[in-house]
């Protein structure tokens, strides 16, 4: 459903006519950010060209495009005031011709052309973050048979309200990343050459800072730890390979209860797929070493990014498949 990230974005304030939006609070601040930063907020919204229609367990219409959404980490927008609360692992990123919306460090889940004004612009970088709005149903898309001039405030924030009540609006505090700013990098290391035999999975540390902090999930800061002692081992987390080879999932297995799914914490899909070494070595060891940063991966020496990072060893999560329990799905025939 994700094939073609192609939407209408719209750029615009909280307090905009069209949106009926009310906020039941400032931004929350960023862990870099000393205060609330204040004025106008800063808004997305990103509407896929198409309705997927899916039925869930009670009977419900949903969209598959703001339910996988969901799924990740967004919260559905429902009539009345929406939490300005923070999404960890989605970004908003400025490009050459518009914006996109991405998950999880480079799956680009929408992107489109807008123009953005520079109070908006000016807006964005204060918070460094923006709310966004996800679905199909936003009051972007000028229907057919009529103009942009036409399609009216009252128009567009009905079409709105109509989707927020039928639960097809997903939305969410996001990072805000302006052009020509390259963000800390997710990817998979090899630190056999230091005696870390387990294979590296890199990501940012703004992922955990946002949800309570690394050590909340058992992580240590590699630098200040004792090098005599084990890397700790957490048991609150679990690395996920069963979507593929461009995939590597960290799951959020603290309240955990099954038959549900448990929640995505932090995720890469890369163009590449992943070395069969680092498939080799994290069924060999039964785990993977979680390196958290806040220096790019891809620009820094290894020796700088791990003496200031956090760190911890999550095991392979298990599935059931026809063949059997693994870790990832066995090969086709």
């Amino acid at each position: 459903m994700f094939a073609d990230p192609r939407a209408a974005v719209r750029a615009l304030f909280a307090d905009d006519p069209s949106l009926g939006l009310t906020l039941t609070g400032p931004l929350p601040a960023l862990p870099t950010q000393r205060a609330v930063p204040s004025g106008r907020v800063p808004v997305v919204l990103f509407e896929p060209p198409l309705a997927v229609t899916l039925e869930d367990d009670a009977g419900q219409q949903r969209d598959a495009h703001c339910e996988a959404a969901i799924t990740f980490g967004m919260l559905r927008c429902l009539p009345g005031p929406a939490r300005a609360e923070q999404v960890p692992g989605w970004t908003v990123r400025q490009t050459d011709v518009g914006l996109e919306l991405a998950v999880g460090g480079e799956t680009v889940r929408a992107q489109g052309p807008v123009d953005l004004e520079p109070d908006w612009l000016r807006a964005a970088e204060t918070y460094q973050q923006v709310v966004v709005l996800y679905g199909p149903l936003l009051g972007v898309r000028v229907p057919s048979r009529t103009t942009a001039a036409g399609y009216t405030d009252i128009e567009r924030r009905t079409e709105l309200d109509q989707a927020r009540r039928a639960g097809q609006v997903a939305y969410g505090v996001l990072k805000w990343v302006p052009s020509g700013v390259e963000p800390p990098g997710f990817d998979l290391l090899d630190l056999s050459h230091l005696g870390i035999t387990p294979p590296v999975f890199a990501f940012p540390l703004d992922e955990l800072l946002a949800q309570g902090g690394p050590e909340v999930f058992g992580f240590e800061h590699f630098g200040k730890r004792d090098p005599a002692v084990p890397l700790p081992m957490t048991d609150a987390l679990a690395v996920d390979l069963h979507k593929g080879l461009h995939d590597i999932d960290v799951l959020d297995m603290r309240h955990f209860r099954t038959p549900a799914e448990p929640p995505l914490l932090v995720g890469l899909r890369s163009p590449q797929p992943r070395p069969d070494t680092f498939d080799a070595r994290a069924a060999a060891e039964g785990q993977v070493l979680l390196l958290a940063t806040s220096l790019n991966v891809r620009t820094h020496a290894v020796a700088d990014v791990l003496i200031s990072s956090y760190v911890c060893l999550a095991p392979l999560l298990l599935r059931a498949y026809p063949g059997g329990i693994g870790t990832r799905p066995p090969p086709t025939e």
